[in-house]
C-alpha cells in the first residue's frame, strides 16, 4: 500500500512540475483590441492533425483555465499572434499551425468556442476546400504568408503544432481535482523522506 501511495504521489508531483515547467504563454495586454487573453504556440514533434490538436489544446492549463485552439476574431488579434508567436511557430511558407476554426461542408466555418466567424485572413486562393468534406484551418507563421490562413483536411494532414488560447471561453480547472493532485504529490514526497531517514 505504501509503495502504491508513493508511486501515485511521485507521478502526481511530476505531473504538476512538468505542467509548470513548460514555456510561459504571452498575454495581450496593450494595443488596439487588447483582450487580456493568453496565447501560446505548441510544437509537436512529428506533427499533429486538427482533431488531435483540438483535444490537446483543451488539456493545457494556464492560470487555472483549460485552453482551446485559438479563435482569431480581428485583424489586431491576428497581427498580435504574428508579432509575438512567429518565432515560436518556426514554420516555413509551406506549413502552418492549427487554429480553432473548422469547416463542415464547403465554406461553412465555425470557431470551437461558438464565437461568430466573421473575420478572416485567407491566403490567396483560399479557402479551396482541398477536396475534403471536413477541413481544419491552419495559420502560417513565417515568410511571405505570415498570418494568412489555409484550409486542410482535419484528419488527413499533420502540421507542426497548434496555437492555444486561454480566455473567458476556457473551462476552469476543477479545484477538488487540483487539490487532490497536490495532496497526493505532497503525500508521496513525505513518504519518500520517511523512507530516506530509515
Amino acid at each position: 500500500m505504501k509503495k502504491t501511495l508513493l508511486l501515485i504521489g511521485t507521478i502526481s508531483f511530476l505531473f504538476i512540475y512538468i505542467g509548470v515547467a513548460r514555456a510561459a504563454p504571452i498575454q495581450w495586454t496593450s494595443g488596439s483590441g487588447a483582450n487580456g487573453h493568453w496565447y501560446d504556440a505548441v510544437a509537436i514533434s512529428g506533427g499533429i492533425n486538427w482533431n488531435d490538436a483540438k483535444i490537446a489544446a483543451e488539456q493545457l492549463v494556464h492560470n487555472g483555465l483549460y485552453g482551446h485552439l485559438v479563435t482569431i476574431t480581428s485583424a489586431e488579434e491576428n497581427q498580435f499572434i504574428v508579432d509575438n508567436l512567429s518565432q515560436s511557430l518556426g514554420t516555413s511558407d509551406s506549413f502552418g499551425y492549427w487554429i480553432g476554426a473548422r469547416e463542415y461542408g464547403y465554406s461553412n466555418f465555425t470557431w470551437v468556442t461558438g464565437e461568430t466567424f466573421s473575420y478572416t485572413n485567407w491566403n490567396t486562393g483560399e479557402p479551396n476546400g482541398g477536396g475534403a468534406p471536413d477541413e481544419g484551418i491552419h495559420f502560417f507563421g513565417l515568410g511571405s504568408t505570415a498570418g494568412k490562413w489555409n484550409d486542410a483536411s482535419a484528419a488527413g494532414y499533420a502540421f507542426p503544432g497548434y496555437i492555444v488560447e486561454w480566455d473567458q471561453f476556457s473551462d476552469p480547472v476543477p479545484e477538488p481535482t487540483t487539490m487532490l493532485l497536490l495532496g497526493a504529490g505532497l503525500l508521496g514526497l513525505a513518504g519518500t523522506r520517511r523512507r530516506m531517514r530509515k
